[in-house]
Formats: C-alpha cells, structure tokens, sequence
C-alpha cells in the first residue's frame, strides 16, 4: 500500500530501503538520492553528456551513456540488488515505461526504487505527442530529457505492487519551471521473492 504522508522531503522515504550493495540507477541524473543511499557501486545510466561528466570523479559511479530502455535488454538476469528510478519514468510513454518495468524487473534481484510526480492528466493529446518530438530532439543534442510523456497516478503504481509513501502536494512550493501543485510519490517494489 502507499500511503498518503504528505511527505515534504524524500530524504525522510529513503530510510525505508533495504542496505544496498549494487546499484544500477536508470536515469540516473545528479544520482543525488542514489548517493544517499550509500551503495558500495553504482552503474549510472543517462542519456545527457554533461550529467555524465559529473560522475566521471567519484571512484564507486561508473557513467554510462545510453538509452536505458535499451541498455536494460543486455544486463543479465539478478545483476543488481536494487534499481533506482527516480524523476525517470514520466519521461518515457506509458507503453515503454511499462517495458522498461518488466525489464527491471528480470535485472533486480531484492528492490526498485522509484520517486515520480503525480500529476493531473490535464495535458491534451496533441501537446503530448508534441512534447514525444520535443523529447527526441533534446536526446539527439544529448540534453536532459524534461519533458513528461506519461502521468501516473498512485494506484496504478500500487496495482504494479509498489509500496511507499504520498504526498498530494510536495511540488506546490517548488521552484521549478514545472510548479503545478503536483503531488510526488516514493515507492518500492520487493522482486526476487525478497519481503
């Protein structure tokens, strides 16, 4: 179940993680999360070069650049003990990010981790498929990918068997260019048998 907090931190979730040895972080970002974590390994995925670079000093980051609806195809089954999602999924359609899901899965032998907003589904079809476009041509200029191309709402994260915690309006005080009143949630999902 998760469970509405009104959580106004996701560093206070984090707790609720099992120790970590090997992360594969999958849009992996600034991986600030991740290294709250403490991982003893990190491969980190994304696609923007200048996010790449940043990790290139830190001994347990290994940055990887490539598209990781494709990278996760090649990773052996039970490679990771956990697989972190965080700010990843909306950025995917629907479609793939359910794939990306079913491939994490086969990867991940204990936990995935993921923080995602919750937001209204007020954008009308046609900016959608606009912000797919738009979404592509930063990938080819090897720019952040900041455009959502999928909503999620928290029951439909629960009916994929994740647990956590929601706050209905953790992005309302945001700074960010995206300030909407969104709602954010942090989940879990125990793979591999693992309670």
């Amino acid at each position: 179940m998760i469970k509405s907090t009104g959580f106004s931190n996701y560093i206070q979730c984090l707790s609720q993680a099992d120790s970590i040895n090997k992360i594969l972080a999958l849009g992996c970002g600034r991986l600030v999360m991740e290294k709250l974590l403490n991982p003893v390994s990190v491969l980190a995925v994304d696609w923007a070069d200048d996010i790449l670079q940043e990790h290139i000093p830190d001994s347990n980051i290994i940055p990887m650049k490539a598209d990781i609806l494709e990278i996760c195809k090649y990773i052996p089954t039970k490679s990771f003990d956990t697989i972190t999602l965080f700010d990843a999924l909306e950025h995917l359609t629907k479609e793939k990010a359910l794939l990306l899901l079913t491939e994490v899965e086969r990867i991940c032998s204990n936990q995935i981790l993921l923080f995602i907003p919750i937001e209204d589904d007020s954008t009308s079809e046609e900016d959608r498929e606009q912000y797919v476009h738009l979404q592509q041509e930063l990938k080819e200029e090897n720019q952040q990918l900041g455009f959502h191309l999928s909503v999620w709402a928290v029951k439909e994260l629960e009916s994929l068997g994740f647990i956590g915690e929601y706050s209905h309006n953790y992005h309302r005080n945001s700074k960010h260019v995206y300030q909407r009143g969104w709602g954010a949630c942090f989940g879990i999902k125990k793979v591999g048998g693992c309670k």
